[in-house]
């Protein structure tokens, strides 16, 4: 639903990539993560009133895996949604930023988009999960998820 509901993909995060690259990607990456703004209008003010700020707040949010144990090489991964605030002043509004952690358990995670030159914007956002049984790692189930991007920033 957060991608859904965004109005900007971050143009570096997710990486786009060739079709052909795909299998190369790690977790591990350091520009593996999935960046975006939501914005939150408010209807109740004109947006062409300069001496307000903007009729808009935003929310950048950010999508990221790390080591559950990072002092581990082979530990697992977790996945972390972060979220950074922006007033109607374009301000960060740091005493509201959160991180919380949504999954874990994951032995791959991987943020990415495919280059296409017939898409609109840049197309769709994948994103692949790896998971095992915790107990013996025998079945692991492994799934890649499509949401089409949308959308775009207002204008100031």
């Amino acid at each position: 639903d957060d991608i859904r509901e965004a109005n900007a993909v971050d143009k570096d995060y997710p990486p786009i990539y060739e079709l052909s690259e795909i299998e190369s990607i790690k977790t591990e990456d350091e520009k593996n993560q999935l960046v975006f703004t939501k914005v939150n209008y408010d209807f109740s003010q004109d947006p062409n009133a300069s001496d307000k700020g903007l009729s808009y707040t935003s929310n950048k949010i950010k999508y990221f895996v790390e080591k559950e144990d990072p002092t581990n090489q082979n530990s697992k991964w977790m996945l972390n949604r972060e979220m950074t605030p922006f007033d109607e002043n374009d301000s960060l509004v740091e005493s509201d930023m959160t991180i919380h952690n949504i999954l874990n358990g994951i032995d791959e995670c991987i943020f990415y988009r495919i280059k296409d030159p017939d898409a609109t914007r840049t197309g769709n956002i994948y994103i692949h999960i790896k998971m095992g049984r915790k107990d013996d790692g025998k079945y692991t189930n492994e799934s890649t998820i499509s949401v089409k991007e949308r959308g775009a920033m207002p204008t100031s």
